[in-house]
């Protein structure tokens, strides 16, 4: 399947490993803070004023960096990135860097990507194709040279919207890995 792609992104919650985040309460907690209904994360955050990002951020990153303690790996697909050897590798993901990168590190993955994009690497979130497009002028790689996996709508929707193909973690269930 990754054969004709020389650039392979991931996202990572859901699709690497299920961190435990407890999200319903992180919205709950956002809402009664900002008097404001947290329906999207991303969306909620990407509307904030300014002066209000950076205190909404150190919450998200609390609750992340938390969950990650409970992180549940994703087997197959780990397997498959080990198999990669030869290709670029990069992490999209609308986590914070500081839950990803103590994530990898849990997982023994500090040094398996070339790039990684973090929530607060972009100024608009997925499905913006904003960090799929960071990734490819970064490496050089056209749409055509890429492959983008995730495991929600908004990973679909941000890939082929930067003109990727894109394909759900669930694809890669019965995929070998040579």
């Amino acid at each position: 399947m990754f054969q004709q792609y020389d650039l392979i992104i991931f996202d990572f919650d859901g699709t690497i490993a299920d961190l435990g985040v407890g999200r319903v309460k992180l919205k709950e907690e956002l809402s009664e803070q900002y008097k404001a209904k947290v329906e999207y994360l991303d969306a909620f955050l990407d509307a904030l004023p300014e002066g209000q990002k950076k205190e909404a951020y150190t919450k998200v990153m609390q609750y992340e960096l938390k969950g990650v303690d409970n992180m549940v790996p994703i087997v197959n697909t780990i397997n498959i990135i080990r198999s990669l050897s030869g290709k670029t590798l990069a992490i999209f993901t609308t986590n914070t860097k500081a839950a990803i990168e103590k994530a990898l590190e849990m997982l023994d993955m500090s040094n398996v990507f070339d790039i990684k994009v973090f929530k607060e690497d972009v100024v608009r979130h997925k499905p913006d194709p904003e960090g799929i497009e960071l990734i490819l002028k970064k490496t050089g790689f056209s749409p055509e040279q890429t492959i983008y996996i995730g495991d929600k709508q908004n990973d679909v929707d941000g890939g082929t919207r930067a003109g990727v193909r894109t394909i759900l973690v669930s694809e890669l269930q019965h995929e070998k890995v040579e």
